[in-house]
């Protein structure tokens, strides 16, 4: 049996990458700090982010443990149980992160980014839903014509294709990928790397739609002929 994995929570907090000075006696902490036991957390997630110029999802190795090196082997420390570490800790009255990247932990929670959490499990389920409604994946019949498909396979007798593979969720390597030479060309590069993902965004569900209404015009014309 595998060992389960440990919810956030009950990962070790990670002070080595804490290293800010400690406030003077006129600098008052935000708000938003309070509860911090000033130490950094190992943060695990469900779904990829841009963390520190990188792309980084669930099951990925820490990017910040693999700067660390491992005194038994001298090689980066390997460790996929989280994927990076954040100068946050959580508030064990509230269950909110608070502390310097309290409120970006929070956000990132909001969207459904962290593992073990009821909104990552919220993301996971809506993305199965808008999954079924693209008709992502394959059947063993038809959605058009309802001919049996064998094996699943990439369309029916008549034609029709079996499911619109385009319109899935990228991976986070096709993440890595798309994003590789723009995480290092700056705020500029970023800008307009947003502006073209929305174009292709917006040209893959073109397409799809183009691909729907070409084969709901074949099924009329098939439905038109068969009435004669």
């Amino acid at each position: 049996m595998s060992k389960p994995t440990p919810d956030i929570e009950e990962l070790e907090d990670y002070p080595e990458r804490s290293s800010e000075p400690e406030p003077t006696a006129d600098e008052q902490e935000p708000e938003s700090w309070a509860g911090w036991n000033g130490r950094s957390s190992k943060i695990a997630l469900a779904f990829a982010v841009n963390r520190d110029q990188q792309i980084v999802g669930a099951g990925d190795a820490c990017i910040d443990c693999k700067k660390r090196t491992d005194p038994k082997t001298g090689k980066p420390r390997i460790d996929t149980t989280h994927q990076f570490h954040a100068l946050a800790s959580k508030d064990p009255a509230t269950g909110r992160w608070t502390g310097p990247e309290g409120e970006h932990l929070e956000t990132l929670r909001a969207l459904g980014h962290l593992r073990n959490t009821d909104e990552a499990r919220s993301r996971a389920e809506a993305e199965l839903r808008i999954a079924a409604l693209r008709g992502v994946e394959r059947d063993d019949h038809c959605r058009q014509c309802g001919e049996p498909i064998p094996d699943r396979g990439p369309e029916c007798k008549n034609g029709h294709k079996n499911g619109l593979e385009s319109l899935r969720p990228l991976t986070t390597q096709q993440l890595r990928k798309q994003w590789h030479r723009v995480l290092k060309g700056g705020p500029a590069a970023l800008l307009e790397n947003e502006r073209r993902q929305r174009r292709e965004e917006v040209e893959r569900l073109r397409e799809a739609a183009g691909d729907i209404g070409r084969e709901i015009a074949i099924a009329i014309k098939e439905s038109l002929r068969d009435t004669r």
